[in-house]
């Protein structure tokens, strides 16, 4: 009997200290459809005012993964470099992204 490897995305984000950890269920899922089901899990949970911010630094700013390249809001989590990690013994393959604004010049 195979596991199945979950998939997760964590979402850094300037208005908050802590980081937002997102299970992707299918791999082939845009960065637009994982952070609209992240905002609406937010708005769903009682945390109304995390899901307002991310709504708006989702929409104003670029997403970045941690080597710094800017990730299209159209990419899927299978296009993205992940890291196998174990955890509890449930293989999880693990992304990180940052919402920022692009810095140009000097």
């Amino acid at each position: 009997m195979t596991q199945q490897s979950k998939n997760i995305l964590k979402i850094n984000y300037a208005l908050s200290s802590r980081p937002l950890y997102v299970s992707v269920d299918d791999p082939s899922m845009s960065m637009s459809t994982i952070f609209d089901e992240a905002i609406q899990s937010l708005s769903d949970s009682g945390r109304s005012q995390e899901a307002v911010q991310l709504s708006q630094l989702y929409h104003e700013h670029q997403i970045f993964d941690q080597q710094q390249n800017e990730i299209s809001k159209g990419a899927s989590f299978s296009d993205m470099q992940t890291t196998p990690r174990l955890v509890n013994d449930q293989s999880i393959n693990y992304a990180e992204v940052t919402l920022s604004t692009k810095h140009v010049g000097g």
